[in-house]
């Protein structure tokens, strides 16, 4: 991809500063399922309107809305396939010209988010593993020469104008890589309105439901830190499989203990229970079931130097420069 400047504002200046959360913000309780835009484009945009109406937004009046996509940093990984960027682009096009045909006078803007790159190499599709879902986070960078077109967002004279986001990837799955670029995002005061797919199936929640107990209020029974944990109204029945995991082993737990002791885990990652996708708390669930997790594993803090990027990569910027 050739780079072009930003534009003249953003070229005297240097783009908005953002910074990674120590730990992944939840999705709201009422984040939207995966919408597969190659064969539900009336449910983008049905769901995109519905999403905006949330904030007092409409099609007409919102102005900008930002595709986001997971892609490499071109400094740390050069010459690295892009499948994110061919799926932003096809959902790009396909809505100006949807939209074109339902609202012909709608100006509405369509950027890239170019310029957030992912900082570290995690294999997600080479290492599908729970574990390795719960463990390892991505982190993310602005890289301000990829940024093909202008982009409010990396603004800093309009950091607190609501900002918009859909984000877009070939494949999604079991959402891990929405969920860690949804967090970037929200930490940095977006507001991400769905997740687009290609190629995957349209109605996968993002947002743990409960589908173990018939009560679908149980997740108010938890104690503190969970006791308002609409994010995962799963949390619940997790709570007793780990119980259950730990009276395997000869060790007698209190469930809201446990979970407890779970978040410290997570967190010593970066993660949270309350930001587990809807997959991601099956597939645990799962693990525990068949014995592919132990209640240890998974209570335990692990003291690991974790992979951090760097805050900035300013150094690395001015080593690649080329004049």
């Amino acid at each position: 991809m050739q780079a072009v400047p930003l534009n003249q504002t953003l070229f005297d200046r240097a783009a908005r500063h953002l910074t990674n959360p120590n730990i992944r913000v939840p999705l709201r309780p009422d984040f939207p399922p995966v919408i597969s835009f190659s064969q539900n484009l009336p449910g983008v945009i049905k769901t995109l309107t519905a999403e905006l109406a949330k904030y007092g937004e409409t099609l007409e009046t919102v102005g900008q809305i930002t595709l986001a996509y997971p892609h490499k940093h071109p400094v740390l990984f050069p010459n690295v396939h892009n499948h994110g960027l061919t799926a932003a682009n096809a959902l790009h096009d396909a809505l100006k010209f949807e939209l074109r045909q339902q609202i012909p006078a709608l100006l509405l803007d369509l950027p890239r988010a170019d310029a957030i790159c992912d900082t570290l190499h995690l294999d997600r599709s080479g290492n599908r593993t729970i574990w390795h879902a719960l463990t390892a986070r991505q982190h993310y960078d602005v890289y301000d020469r990829m940024q093909q077109k202008p982009l409010a967002f990396l603004d800093p004279a309009q950091q607190d104008k609501p900002h918009y986001f859909i984000i877009v990837d070939w494949h999604i799955e079991q959402g891990t890589t929405v969920a860690d670029l949804a967090s970037y995002l929200a930490h940095n005061g977006a507001r991400v309105l769905l997740a687009a797919t290609n190629t995957g199936d349209s109605g996968t929640p993002l947002v743990p439901r409960n589908d173990y107990t018939r009560d679908q209020d149980a997740h108010l029974t938890l104690r503190a830190p969970f006791a308002s944990a609409a994010n995962n109204r799963a949390l619940p029945a997790l709570g007793q499989r780990l119980v259950q995991a730990a009276a395997q082993s000869g060790i007698v737990v209190d469930r809201d203990d446990t979970l407890a002791q779970m978040e410290v885990m997570l967190n010593s990652y970066g993660n949270s229970l309350t930001a587990l996708t809807h997959v991601e708390t099956q597939r645990l669930m799962r693990a525990l079931q068949f014995n592919r997790l132990s209640y240890r594993q998974l209570t335990m803090p692990v003291k690991k130097e974790r992979a951090t990027a760097p805050k900035r990569l300013g150094v690395l910027e001015r080593l690649f420069k080329t004049k």
